[in-house]
């Protein structure tokens, strides 16, 4: 049976270097995972060299729920030890991984080289601000690294038989493509990636709901649009988002209507409560159709909605008075 490239070297250096050195400690701090606990292998990307990105899907115990941490076990041969940057990546999903959901820039920290089994040593990353929140079925999560930067790392994998195999794919193109893990590596039955979810609160971002902040990360209100047009024969929708956080712009954000590469809509909303109470909605529209736009603050409840006729060109909204505080 194919052995992983760490398994083979690991033996070797456990007899030259390890004697009793006690394997790798660093906890888990992820409760969600499809491995058994214990790590006999550890597994790279064959020819990832300088882009290397393992996933595997997890499900979250309930919904709507949104992913707060992703714990990635390092395994590392030879002696001594390292640490080893790296990227934890989230995508949507799907019978093979979808869009990026983003990642955050993260570090192994230092990894010493220890013999087989255990319970591995986990980089724990804190992820809340990739807003990733799962309505239902799973997500993929894992790690991107440049194998160049030492090529002793390994993500640790669970082999036992009694492991149920789970859903995992590699990638060397940043996930333009991928392939199944376990195609490289017979013997993985699952990898050493794990996640944390919490309940999903606020608004919920979706292809059609936009989600703006009042402090950082807290989605405190919806942006819905819905447009409805007698040109070309009779069109109406719901206007698509276009969130601009990775842009680092969490207050405000784009629709577009008939096409992705088209926004129809900027919207952004401030917080003017110390200069008046209330919370502000400026919007600008290039276009003629008739549209509503509603924003709800997910605190109180309450909505401001405002209307453009059809086949009238809609005029910028300056509302200093659309939401009360707090």
């Amino acid at each position: 049976m194919k052995r992983s490239a760490f398994a083979v070297f690991a033996a070797f250096a456990a007899t030259l270097f390890l004697g009793s050195q006690p394997a790798w400690s660093q906890a888990s701090t992820c409760t969600t995972s499809v491995d058994d606990g214990s790590f006999e292998d550890g597994f790279p990307v064959p020819f990832g060299f300088k882009n290397a990105t393992m996933v595997q899907r997890l499900v979250p115990p309930f919904y709507p729920a949104l992913l707060t941490r992703v714990c990635v076990c390092w395994a590392i041969a030879g002696s001594g030890g390292g640490h080893l940057p790296f990227n934890l990546v989230a995508y949507a999903d799907g019978v093979i991984p979808g869009a990026s959901l983003g990642s955050v820039a993260a570090d192994s920290g230092t990894v010493l080289a220890g013999p087989l089994g255990g319970p591995g040593t986990f980089a724990n990353i804190a992820c809340s601000q990739l807003n990733a929140v799962v309505q239902s079925g799973g997500i993929y999560v894992g790690a991107n690294w440049d194998e160049s930067d030492n090529d002793n790392f390994f993500v640790c994998g669970d082999t036992s038989s009694t492991t149920p195999v789970a859903t995992m794919f590699s990638s060397t193109n940043s996930g333009n493509s991928w392939h199944t893990t376990d195609s490289d590596w017979p013997q993985a039955h699952a990898l050493g990636i794990r996640a944390q979810f919490a309940q999903a609160s606020g608004c919920i971002a979706n292809s059609t709901t936009l989600c703006i902040d009042q402090n950082p990360g807290d989605g405190r209100f919806q942006v819905q649009v819905h447009y409805e047009t007698s040109e070309g024969g009779g069109l109406s929708g719901s206007g698509n988002a276009i969130p601009l956080s990775s842009l680092g712009v969490t207050e405000g954000g784009l629709f577009w209507f008939f096409g992705a590469t088209n926004p129809e809509l900027l919207i952004k909303i401030i917080d003017a409560c110390s200069l008046g109470g209330h919370f502000w909605v400026f919007f600008a529209a290039t276009t003629n159709v008739g549209f509503t736009v509603t924003v709800t603050d997910i605190s109180t409840g309450h909505q401001a909605v405002y209307h453009n006729k059809d086949r009238t060109a809609a005029l910028p909204v300056q509302d200093t008075s659309a939401l009360t505080c707090p």
